[in-house]
């Protein structure tokens, strides 16, 4: 069972899909001979997070406004930023 997850989390790197947006169970289901667990795909970021995000950049004080969309965060602000090293 392992060496299928290991299969489908590069063909999800090659595809630029990062391995952690897998959701895969701990257990999984026996039947017989066969074995089976449902593998979802984590699509979006969850409202939680979304507020902990917008939380972080309002207390950087960073000029940027930030929203929450669905399963989104929009930020803008000034897209100049002078860098001096």
């Amino acid at each position: 069972m392992e060496q299928l997850i290991d299969i489908l989390r590069n063909a999800c790197i090659k595809r630029n899909i990062e391995s952690t947006s897998l959701d895969i169970p701990a257990d999984y289901e026996h039947s017989g001979k066969t074995y089976s667990k449902e593998i979802k795909l984590k699509q979006g970021i969850e409202t939680d997070m979304a507020k902990k995000l917008t939380k972080a950049y309002q207390d950087s004080k960073i000029k940027v406004q930030s929203q929450i969309k669905a399963k989104q965060v929009r930020v803008t602000g000034k897209s100049a930023m002078i860098y001096k090293p």
